[in-house]
C-alpha cells in the first residue's frame, strides 16, 4: 500500500501517515481502516500528521471518501497536519472543508514535521474523546 502508518510518538497521540507515490481512494478507506484500529488502542485524543511531500495525484473522486473522512474526524481525531500538500490538493480540502466544517476544519497544512508538531501542540484538546 502507498500510505504508511505508525505512531509517530511513544504515548501514541501521534498517528504518521506517509503517502508515497500513486495512491487510490481504497487506499485511503484501508488507511482509515487502521486510524480506527490504532485509535482503539488508546483512550485519549489522537492527531495525525499526512505526509504528501512524495505523493502523486490520487486516481479517483476523493471527494468520495468524505462522509467516512468526516464520521472518523469527528469521533477519532482532533487535530489532522498534512505536510507538503500540492495546491490542487488545497483546493480540495477547501471544498471539502465547506462541506464538513465541523470535522474538516481541524486541519492544517504545514511544510514540515517540525511545523506540524508546533500546529498540534497549539491545537491540541485535552479532553478524551467519547467512545462511539
Amino acid at each position: 500500500m502507498p500510505i504508511f502508518i505508525r505512531w509517530d510518538d511513544p504515548d501514541k497521540t501521534i498517528i504518521r501517515q506517509t503517502y508515497d507515490g500513486n495512491w487510490d481512494v481504497s487506499d485511503m478507506h484501508k488507511t482509515f481502516d487502521e486510524i480506527q484500529q490504532m485509535r482503539a488502542e488508546v483512550n485519549h485524543p489522537i492527531n495525525i500528521i499526512a505526509d504528501m511531500s512524495y505523493s502523486r495525484l490520487a486516481s479517483g473522486n476523493v471527494l468520495t471518501v468524505l462522509s467516512r473522512a468526516e464520521r472518523i474526524f469527528l469521533t477519532e481525531v482532533n487535530i489532522a497536519v498534512v505536510i507538503g500538500a500540492n495546491s490542487y490538493l488545497k483546493a480540495l480540502t477547501n471544498i471539502a472543508t465547506r462541506l464538513a466544517p465541523k470535522a474538516l476544519g481541524r486541519m492544517h497544512f504545514a511544510t514540515s514535521v517540525e511545523e506540524a508538531y508546533t500546529i498540534i501542540e497549539r491545537y491540541s484538546k485535552v479532553e478524551v474523546i467519547p467512545e462511539s
